[in-house]
């Protein structure tokens, strides 16, 4: 009469799965059952691809005790005693369960005989399986430690972050690729089961790390570029916005330093919109408001904001030196001239390693065979970097570009100022962020912060000084020096203008000082 039996089979890496060691032991148990009389179904066949001979919650494992608990099968027939565990103590436990179970338990590499002998011999292979198992745990962990000092970064449990390792197989036709279900039971089964709740990590101290050096993916300055454009982003986003404003996401109170909100109050014949200050709203705070500037009309604002940025475009040559200014930032920061650099510093030692040799040689201090060997390698590293540096001056940035740029900045000022009634809110937005950093917004001052420096000047229109006293007297302009955050560049008393101090006026915003003030930029909440 045939018995059954059940087969089980274990390999502990993917090395070892890809090279079909689980497939020859599968066959090898498959031959003796059939040579010994155990009948062994398709469905009885278990393998457990991957998993740690230490652990014992493996799902071949486990399906294979369950078996022997309902009493299904007569024997289990395993490869070798490492296969079934690395730890002697497992197994025991596991024969120890599977004769309670009145299975036998038979080892395709182990004595089969039940002498004391043979028993002794089975408890000496258990012992040097654990022995193994510590032994390459040592010499992995060695060599791992050994590659991480030399600075080789796929001794790491994963990639760097930004990085993946290719497989080798990826050349190939076809490869495998880690599925969502893996992605999730595969770190389970290396933690051995799900975390308990009062499992905790410990990180080593800080003086047993090694740093393993991992090339950037950005530069510097590519990294501070997006971080500038995701702070914009956040800025001027639009939200709920329905009707777009000109300076949204742009007014900053210069008292308290919090954004303007817009805001809006009606009257008998229409509706009004103001720019008010968030510090000023004494319901979103315990202690009241902490500012006392006044709303300011959008109309009037947007009007006054949007003249002044013309009126500073009508000078390209100031455009024409930022974009040189930024130009030469560039290609200062330009990875590839950085490289040009190491290139020609690598070159120039070169050179100066051949001459020294060629007067070591002329001075009698190193042979011509000497000579012969080392000059060769000098030259061919010389040829090699004389070819990357020619590659990289075809992948320069062309300035000719940035000058033709600016040799249209004329024609581009002209079309704006033509264009300038007619165009859509969205884009004068999208002009005024291109030169206008954000507007601060004073008790009587207007500050625009631009990205655009206007020199000083401090003379008057025929050449000579401007006066400094009388009535006539014009303060010397400051010049909008608002690049990076500058704060020396006003539209001085845009709204209160004053008689000693009259930067700029707007006719429809100008009063006396014995008259009231415009209605336009009063408060449109009752105090």
């Amino acid at each position: 009469m045939n018995k059954t039996a059940a087969i089980y089979a274990r390999v502990c890496s993917d090395r070892q799965k890809e090279n079909h060691t689980i497939a020859s032991q599968t066959a090898a148990l498959k031959t003796y059952a059939e040579a010994n009389g155990y009948q062994v179904p398709p469905a009885w066949v278990f393998q457990d691809e991957g998993y740690s001979g230490a652990n014992m919650l493996r799902p071949g494992l486990e399906a294979l005790r369950d078996l022997a608990a309902e009493g299904q099968i007569a024997a289990a027939l395993v490869y070798g005693p490492d296969r079934l565990s690395r730890k002697y103590a497992y197994q025991v436990l596991l024969a120890e369960e599977l004769s309670r179970c009145g299975v036998e338990l038979i080892f395709l590499k182990s004595p089969a005989g039940a002498t004391p002998e043979d028993q002794l011999l089975l408890q000496f292979q258990g012992m040097i399986a654990e022995y193994e198992r510590a032994q390459i745990a040592e010499r992995t962990r060695r060599g791992k430690r050994h590659k991480a000092q030399q600075g080789v970064v796929s001794v790491l449990c994963g990639a760097p972050y930004g990085y993946r390792y290719v497989r080798k197989s990826d050349s190939s036709a076809a490869y495998t690729e880690l599925g969502p279900r893996q992605r999730i039971t595969r770190p389970l089964r290396q933690r051995q089961g799900l975390p308990s709740r009062d499992s905790a990590g410990h990180a080593r101290p800080r003086a047993d790390w090694i740093e393993v050096p991992v090339p950037a993916l950005v530069s510097e300055e590519m990294f501070a570029l997006a971080e500038e454009q995701l702070q914009q982003n956040k800025q001027h986003s639009p939200r709920r916005t329905i009707e777009p404003t000109l300076l949204q996401g742009m007014l900053v109170c210069q008292q308290c330093g919090y954004a303007l909100y817009r805001t809006s109050t009606r009257t008998s014949k229409r509706k009004l919109y103001y720019y008010r200050c968030l510090g000023s709203d004494g319901y979103r705070r315990l202690k009241g408001s902490v500012c006392t500037n006044r709303p300011i009309r959008q109309d009037a604002l947007d009007e006054v904001v949007w003249r002044e940025l013309l009126h500073l475009l009508e000078d390209p040559a100031l455009i024409q030196a930022e974009i040189d200014r930024r130009r030469a930032v560039a290609t200062k920061a330009d990875p590839l001239h950085k490289r040009d650099e190491e290139l020609r510093r690598e070159q120039a030692r070169l050179e100066k390693n051949m001459d020294r040799l060629i007067t070591a040689y002329q001075e009698g201090l190193v042979t011509l065979q000497q000579l012969r060997q080392r000059m060769p390698e000098l030259r061919k590293q010389a040829r090699a970097i004389e070819a990357e540096l020619q590659s990289l001056k075809l992948a320069a940035v062309d300035a000719e570009k940035y000058l033709q740029l600016a040799e249209s900045l004329v024609g581009f000022c002209s079309k704006l100022h033509a264009r300038a009634e007619t165009l859509e809110v969205q884009e004068r937005q999208r002009i005024l962020r291109l030169v206008t950093r954000e507007v601060l917004v004073g008790g009587d001052t207007i500050t625009l912060r631009h990205s655009i420096p206007v020199p000083p000047s401090g003379s008057g229109s025929n050449g000579s000084p401007a006066p400094t006293s009388g009535p006539s007297a014009v303060l010397p302009n400051p010049g909008y020096l608002l690049r990076k955050g500058s704060h020396n560049a006003a539209l001085w008393r845009a709204f209160f203008a004053r008689p000693h101090q009259p930067v700029f006026h707007h006719a429809s915003l100008e009063h006396a000082p014995d008259q009231p003030k415009d209605p336009r930029v009063a408060d449109p909440v009752p105090q």
